[in-house]
């Protein structure tokens, strides 16, 4: 056997090992790995839009033990050291992010919907009014049937005048 023989029968395994083969919701499972602080179950769970805490803990932990998804966290985890990838979102990253799970017609509903309202949040969109009166009663039953109303009234304590009835 020839040395390029031998190089060529080396070549896919190495192209093989630098380039690893993963699904769709394995990519996002380790990107939500990395993002969530090495978090697997939560990773598990927005990959793979499970709600179940405990099946998404065990399904997380058969996905770290494989070969290739370890692999390919190394291999990410290498990357952001190696570019001291510290980056902190900007107000309009946010917003892009936000705008893209919203349009994005391959998420679930519930995840635009979401989306939708913490954009809208940010933007100043929903206020919350709280309408107040200033005349409240209050009625306080005595012990012995008698009845006192009390007036509430919107001023300071200290402003307040009492009397006898």
């Amino acid at each position: 056997m020839s040395n390029l023989d031998s190089n060529n029968s080396n070549t896919p395994k190495k192209v093989r090992k630098d380039k690893i083969s993963l699904n769709k919701r394995q990519k996002q499972f380790v990107e939500n790995f990395l993002f969530n602080g090495n978090n697997g179950t939560k990773a598990y769970m927005l990959a793979y839009e499970n709600d179940n805490e405990k099946s998404s803990a065990v399904r997380a932990s058969e996905l770290l033990k494989m070969t290739k998804i370890r692999n390919e966290i190394e291999r990410r985890q290498a990357e952001i050291k190696e570019h001291n990838l510290t980056h902190i979102a900007s107000a309009t990253e946010i917003l892009q992010f936000y705008t893209q799970v919203m349009i994005n017609p391959d998420n679930k509903l519930d995840q635009r919907m979401k989306a939708g309202e913490y954009l809208g949040k940010s933007m100043g969109l929903f206020v919350d009014r709280l309408e107040t009166t200033s005349e409240t009663n209050f009625v306080i039953e005595l012990g012995d049937s008698s009845k006192k109303q009390l007036d509430v009234i919107d001023m300071p304590v200290d402003q307040i005048e009492y009397g006898e009835e």
